[in-house]
């Protein structure tokens, strides 16, 4: 323990310091006034200052105020020949560990010595924890940010959104979604390479962006790349001269380079109601679809809208929903989104037909690009032929969505064969573990253990490789096995035991939720006994 003692009476100085050399473990420091005081605290950052009040120039209380300021956890004992009330009042303000009255004897010093030394101890404790919790927080503060950008994604609710507010610990009241890619060069006898370049380009980029501005940034792994920034401002009529100067002050900050001078930003409108962010994200991706040849930075409010048909938000968020799942090779999720979309189209006029098919085109033309830009996928080129095969079948909306759908399907497919190669081993051994054991109940924890890593990591590990969470795999597998099994035959009740659940009812109410129908009545429409 260092030790400084101060005092400008050099008979008290040498006689306290005579004392503690007596003592194992202490290091001392002297100084004479409370000018040296201050000095010698700066250079030898003492754990224990023992001053004497009355000294020329700077006094004990004005010298031990500012050493507190330049030495926070250290601890403070006042040397004095006045038992002063003034005294004693200044000194509990500066938070003074002791106030011994002079003269004094060797065991009382000693005493408060190896108090204040138990005090040290304690301090140094408090503090490792300290270092040991915010550790731990920064460990789980990427699981908290994609938990977040998931929710914001998906769907969130205001009391959600406040509680995300709190663990993140920032405040803000609104934001929007920016999505950042490259111009696409498919003509480019280097495209793949290229392709490849761009994704690293774009995992160096997210590291600088976190260091320009505030902001929440989605899968590294994924192209383009999705940045959620929040607000502290309502924007108002200054809503779009905010964008612009974010997408601004990004480009301006991209590092030199061929790829540098290819990025594009689409950026999406800004909301405070949390229950509507979510449109921000989809409005990101449709500017950047929308960028022009010589456009850096397109913002949604700028792109031209026809005037607002009931059916269009239903069917623009089951298209974004479709691109999210393929970009990850999810057939389930794509299968579910596409028979919704079916079902959609009877409610249509026919009036609207022409606007329909040209939606259908982008749908399908944006579906290939995403596959394609992604996940390396060659399993055909939407060639015009091939195109226009599919919409000569316009007269019947069906078969021409049927034909898109297939393409569709075949590109989950193929997206998910490739990435089975680049997914993690982690990731893979633990979706061996839960492919093995669906119908017991698994934990993250329990999980976690199995596969020797962190829950935190695991879950942000299984949302990057997979676009869906732990618990969100479980379920779209257990729901995959109930199919199979009630085509077997099986009754509801015995589906819920055999994949894992206990109570029929809850699991009637995730089945449904997951495929918008009821078990039986899904049972009904296969048989046809509806």
């Amino acid at each position: 323990m260092k030790i400084l003692v101060a005092d400008d009476e050099l008979i008290m100085l040498e006689s306290v310091c005579k004392i503690l050399k007596q003592e194992e473990g202490l290091v001392l420091e002297t100084a004479r006034t409370g000018r040296e005081a201050i000095e010698k605290a700066e250079t030898f950052n003492p754990d224990l200052v023992i001053m004497d009040i009355k000294m020329p120039g700077i006094n004990g209380l004005e010298a031990l105020a500012e050493i507190r300021r330049l030495i926070p956890s250290a601890v403070f004992i006042i040397l004095s020949a006045y038992d002063n009330f003034i005294y004693a009042q200044e000194a509990i303000n500066l938070n003074v560990f002791s106030y011994l009255v002079k003269p004094i004897n060797k065991s009382d010093l000693l005493q408060i010595i190896n108090k204040a030394k138990n005090k040290i101890e304690q301090i140094k404790i408090e503090r490792q924890k300290d270092l040991e919790l915010r550790e731990r927080y920064k460990k789980i503060i990427p699981f908290i940010e994609s938990e977040f950008l998931h929710a914001l994604v998906n769907g969130i609710n205001r009391t959600q959104f406040y509680e995300y507010q709190k663990l993140l610990g920032f405040d803000f009241n609104s934001g929007f979604f920016l999505a950042i890619s490259r111009r696409e060069e498919t003509a480019s006898p280097n495209y793949e390479e290229h392709k490849y370049q761009v994704r690293e380009y774009l995992v160096f980029l997210a590291d600088k962006i976190r260091h320009l501005f505030n902001c929440f940034i989605g899968p590294l792994k994924t192209n383009p790349l999705t940045i959620f920034i929040p607000l502290t401002i309502n924007p108002g009529e200054d809503a779009k001269k905010i964008l612009e100067n974010y997408g601004r002050k990004l480009l301006k900050h991209l590092p030199p380079g061929r790829i540098g001078q290819e990025i594009v930003l689409g950026i999406g409108e800004i909301y405070s109601d949390p229950t509507k962010i979510k449109q921000s994200y989809y409005e990101a991706f449709q500017a950047l679809n929308n960028a022009g040849s010589d456009e850096r930075i397109v913002c949604y409010c700028d792109l031209p809208k026809p005037p607002c048909l009931l059916w269009e938000d239903q069917l623009t968020s089951y298209f974004q929903e479709v691109w999210n799942a393929l970009s990850f090779g999810n057939e389930t999720k794509v299968q579910l989104l596409l028979d919704k979309l079916n079902s959609l189209l009877p409610q249509i006029s026919e009036e609207h037909k022409d606007q329909l098919l040209f939606d259908l085109l982008v749908f399908y033309l944006t579906s290939y690009r995403i596959a394609k830009e992604n996940y390396n996928f060659n399993l055909f080129v939407p060639s015009y032929k091939r195109i226009s095969k599919i919409f000569q079948a316009s007269n019947n909306l069906r078969k021409l969505f049927s034909l898109i759908a297939a393409d569709i399907k075949l590109m989950a497919t193929s997206v998910k064969e490739s990435r089975q190669n680049s997914i993690k081993p982690i990731i893979r051994e633990a979706k061996a573990i839960i492919d093995q054991n669906y119908q017991k109940h698994i934990s993250l924890e329990w999980l976690a253990d199995m596969v020797n890593v962190s829950s935190f990591y695991l879950s942000r590990l299984f949302k990057e490789e997979l676009g869906e969470s732990f618990s969100e795999y479980i379920t779209r597998l257990r729901m995959e096995k109930t199919i199979q099994l009630l085509s077997k035959g099986c009754s509801v009740k015995e589906c819920c035991f055999l994949v894992g659940y206990n109570d029929p009812n809850y699991f009637s109410r995730i089945f449904k939720k997951h495929f918008g129908i009821a078990p039986s009545d899904w049972v009904g429409k296969q048989t046809g006994s509806e």
